[in-house]
Formats: structure tokens, C-alpha cells, sequence
């Protein structure tokens, strides 16, 4: 069968090309969702098929480090949904939830030229988080399901 992008995939359902690449997709891991984007220039709910292994991508930045008490940084996650839409966040330190007091700061929002959404937290000091071991972590629910990351710091105490 030639595979031709002329249709929406919708179009050709159960004889169409794109519902046997979404079964080669999904049997390698990936896996496929409905969305509202344009397909070939038609805005018509077609199927969006991705290769990708996760539902997402989160990132913290800066990654997992040593810090000093006296240092101040700018805290940002960078998370790809690959166009889905966030259904919940949760952030955790330490294993406690602390989602409520970062939107209370709150987050400066944005994105990058490839789509992906920044939350930025300005000025964050590592003598809020105390000296010793630390664990942040942020977990994203979208329709495809949950993804997340997670950095360790280690704070060390310092005097200036």
C-alpha cells in the first residue's frame, strides 16, 4: 500500500497508512493521541503519531548540584508535552508537597521556539532549603499519561 499524506488519517480509518504506522509506533513503545492540530494544513482532529518513548519530557534547571547557603538562583522547569495539554503538576521537596507555595510566588511562564513550556522562579535562595540533601521533584499529568524528573542539591553552609 502506498503511503500517502493527501488524507487526514481519520479519513482512511481501519484501510488508511497511518493506522498501520500507529501499530508499528506503539509496538516499539511510542503511542499515539488525538489532536486538534493541522494535519497536512487541515485543522480536522487528526491523528498525531509520535515516536516518542514517554508521554513528556520534564527538565529542572540548574540540574542536580552542589550549592553554597548564600546563593541565590533562578529555578526553572522546562517541560515538553509534546502538544498535550496539563491535566495536573505536582512538585515536591523532599518527598512533601510544595506545588501550592511555588504558584504562590508565583512562576514566570513562557516557552521556547520548540514549543516547550518554562515556568521560572526568580531569586530562589538555597538557605530556604537549609544545609544537607535535597530532593526536587515535579511530576506532569497530560492525556498520554505522567512523566517527570527529578535533581538532588546538596547545600553547603557558607559565610561571606
Amino acid at each position: 500500500m502506498a503511503t500517502s499524506s493527501r488524507y487526514p488519517p481519520h479519513s482512511q480509518e481501519g484501510k488508511g497508512w497511518s493506522w498501520s504506522l500507529a501499530a508499528r509506533i506503539a509496538s516499539r513503545g511510542g503511542y499515539c493521541t488525538w489532536s486538534s492540530r493541522a494535519c497536512m494544513g487541515r485543522n480536522e482532529g487528526a491523528m498525531r503519531c509520535r515516536s516518542h518513548p514517554a508521554p513528556g519530557k520534564a527538565i529542572i534547571s540548574p540540574g542536580s548540584s552542589t550549592l553554597v547557603t548564600m546563593q541565590v538562583l533562578d529555578l526553572v522547569f522546562i517541560l515538553d508535552t509534546f502538544g498535550d495539554s496539563i491535566t495536573s503538576i505536582r512538585i515536591s521537596l523532599n518527598g512533601a508537597d510544595i506545588t501550592a507555595a511555588v504558584m504562590e510566588i508565583p512562576p514566570v511562564l513562557g516557552s521556547t521556539p520548540t514549543e516547550q513550556l518554562t515556568a521560572r522562579l526568580l531569586g530562589v535562595g538555597a538557605a530556604q532549603l537549609g544545609p544537607g540533601l535535597h530532593t526536587l521533584s515535579i511530576v506532569v499529568t497530560t492525556p498520554a499519561g505522567t512523566f517527570g524528573n527529578s535533581m538532588t542539591y546538596e547545600v553547603i553552609p557558607n559565610m561571606e
